[in-house]
């Protein structure tokens, strides 16, 4: 079989025509041996492998490029598994890591932990008891913490992503559209798979389904919601907003969703501490902002609070920049003392348009959701690090501060007209469909 594997960091990201690939037990993809087909999704295959060069199992998991149709949607949904793949390279002990990346026939894989517990999935109705599904919550909500920390918001939560190891900790995988737009409906046209359309629509929230409100999907609040609706499923065998097994249900289910009518728990006989009430009320919330607006809100309510990293910054012997975690140009860093500031001491920051004088410029050709004119960045001597940002840019056309569109967001929380917020070292800055991460790099 042919392939060409690399540790995924020289290039093999890069497209090339697939060929049908279907690996049958005992053939190796590079050193990996197939021992098994552990399941099949819309868009690849996990195995569980052999690594022969030291006898460790491992899952691989095939993106099945080779039955899309079309080749720009091959080449979006190969950036988004490249994406998966740096995903799971954060260190976290909550998060299934990657451990290989290569190419067999024009087919991309990832080699990465393998999980011998199985999914969330298929422990639901099995009367788990009440302890360990806790203790699962806890366990998923510190995974998502390491992922919005690092500027990633996963938007496909749901009982199939959370794996558990042969000790029954629980981890969080799949990563594939984390940070990208949600999961388009010609999903169901291309794969001809309306349950997994369904599987999938039970955990998004009302901005998720909503195509004119998408620019508020890459905060924290898309996987808050879909928490509470996955650990509701958990304890009841139910989803919070009704059944969904038809298309009668999907409209149903959506107009329940949007207007946020939960069925009351209790009618399944199930009796909860009465902090998981607080739990599912704020996390089922159908506007955003009145959601549990991080997931160590919901981690203090559990009994296990996060601490506060303490953060050091030396002015003088470091300086600030913005590295692109989610968007078109992930791993782009702009360093702030590089930038072109205005006499003012402005940085501007906006999309990428041959008509705008940003310093910062920020491609994002897929959507709209990023103003020419959508964000200013003011460094101030006398304050260390000196740096702060407001949404909107000054518009000497108009002879006044013109705000944009769609907000400039701070750790998720939205800044409002006139707000000068300090910019610090890990600080998550959201601005339509990009998050990038505020961070130390020497002067």
């Amino acid at each position: 079989m042919q392939t060409n594997a690399t540790d995924g960091s020289s290039g093999t990201d890069s497209y090339e025509i697939p060929f049908a690939c279907i690996p049958e037990k005992g053939e190796t993809i590079d050193h990996y041996q197939i021992e098994k087909k552990l399941g099949e999704g819309a868009f690849g295959s996990v195995f569980k492998v052999t690594d022969q060069h030291n006898g460790q199992i491992k899952a691989l998991k095939l993106l099945n490029l080779f039955k899309i149709p079309y080749e720009e949607e091959r080449k979006g949904i190969m950036q988004r598994f490249k994406m998966e793949y740096d995903t799971g390279k954060i260190s976290s002990e909550f998060l299934v890591h990657s451990h290989d990346y290569g190419k067999v026939c024009g087919n991309p894989y990832i080699v990465m932990d393998f999980c011998g517990g199985g999914d969330v999935r298929s422990l639901i109705g099995k009367n788990t008891p009440y302890e360990t599904v806790n203790r699962w919550a806890c366990e998923v909500l510190m995974g998502l913490n390491d992922l919005h920390s690092n500027g990633k918001v996963h938007r496909d939560l749901k009982p199939d992503n959370v794996l558990l190891t042969s000790d029954h900790k629980a981890l969080l995988t799949d990563f594939g559209i984390a940070g990208h737009k949600s999961i388009r409906m010609t999903k169901r046209n291309i794969f001809n798979k309306p349950t997994e359309i369904f599987g999938t629509i039970a955990y998004m929230p009302p901005e998720q389904l909503n195509p004119t409100n998408m620019h508020v999907t890459v905060l924290p609040t898309i996987d808050v919601f879909a928490f509470g609706t996955m650990f509701y499923e958990i304890f009841s065998s139910h989803y919070p907003f009704g059944p969904l097994e038809t298309d009668a249900d999907l409209a149903n289910y959506s107009r329940n969703v949007k207007e946020g009518r939960v069925t009351d728990i209790r009618k399944f006989s199930c009796s909860l501490p009465s902090e998981w009430d607080t739990i599912f009320t704020r996390s089922l919330q159908a506007n955003y902002r009145n959601r549990f607006q991080s997931t160590t809100e919901i981690l203090s309510l559990l009994g296990k609070p996060v601490e506060n990293r303490q953060i050091s910054f030396n002015f003088y012997k470091h300086s600030l920049s913005l590295l692109i975690m989610q968007g078109e140009e992930y791993g782009t860093l702009f360093n702030l003392s590089d930038m072109c500031i205005d006499d003012e001491g402005l940085i501007r920051v906006g999309r990428k348009d041959p008509e705008s004088q940003n310093a910062v410029e920020i491609k994002e050709e897929t959507t709209s959701y990023i103003s020419r004119q959508h964000a200013t960045i003011e460094k101030v001597s006398g304050y260390s690090p000196g740096y702060f940002i407001l949404d909107g840019q000054w518009s000497n056309a108009m002879r006044q501060w013109k705000q944009s569109l769609n907000g400039t967001f701070v750790n998720a929380e939205k800044l409002v007209a006139g707000e000068r917020r300090m910019i610090l070292p890990n600080d998550i800055i959201t601005i339509g469909d990009v998050t990038m991460k505020v961070i130390k790099t020497e002067s």
